[in-house]
This record gives structure tokens, sequence and C-alpha cells, in this order.
């Protein structure tokens, strides 16, 4: 019985931290890694935030640009996907 729960502490432990290096991997190491890459050949870029990225940035860009009517006019870039547009002309 007592082998039992040792081995079974022990898979659950092993989970926990596989688990953990998995969350880490994927919201810290990978936009590390891709931030240093992209740096090194001079690529600037919107700084990362842990986590949400830059998703609450957006956001507040896409609510600010559906917040008045689209003008009648082929040029809807800006209106959809007004963070792309705005990083465009910042970082070129």
């Amino acid at each position: 019985m007592v082998t039992f729960l040792r081995v079974l502490i022990s898979l659950l432990c092993s989970i926990v931290l596989l688990a953990l290096f998995k969350f880490f991997h994927k919201f810290w190491w990978v936009p590390m890694r891709i931030n240093r890459v992209m740096s090194s050949q001079r690529i600037r870029g919107p700084p990362y935030s842990f986590i949400y990225g830059n998703m609450k940035e957006i956001s507040i860009m896409i609510k600010q640009s559906m917040s008045f009517p689209m003008d009648i006019s082929h040029d809807i870039f800006p209106e959809i996907q007004p963070h792309f547009d705005s990083w465009l002309h910042i970082y070129g």
C-alpha cells in the first residue's frame, strides 16, 4: 500500500512538473526566443507581455476603430485590423 501511494505521488508530481514546463515553454520561452531572433535581424515590434501578449492593446484598437462608422472606401484594412496598420506605420 505504501509503495502504491509513493508511485501515485511521484506520478502526480511528474505530471505537474511536465505541465509547468509546457506552460512556460509556450508562454515564455518561445515568445522570448522569437523576440531575440527578430531583434538580431533588427526587426522591431511591440513589446511582449507575459501570457496575454498584445491582446489588450489589440482589443483597445479594435474597439476604437469599430466605435465610428466606416467610410465608403475600398481601404478597409485600417478598419478591420487597426493594430497591423498602426504597427506598420510605427515599426515599418
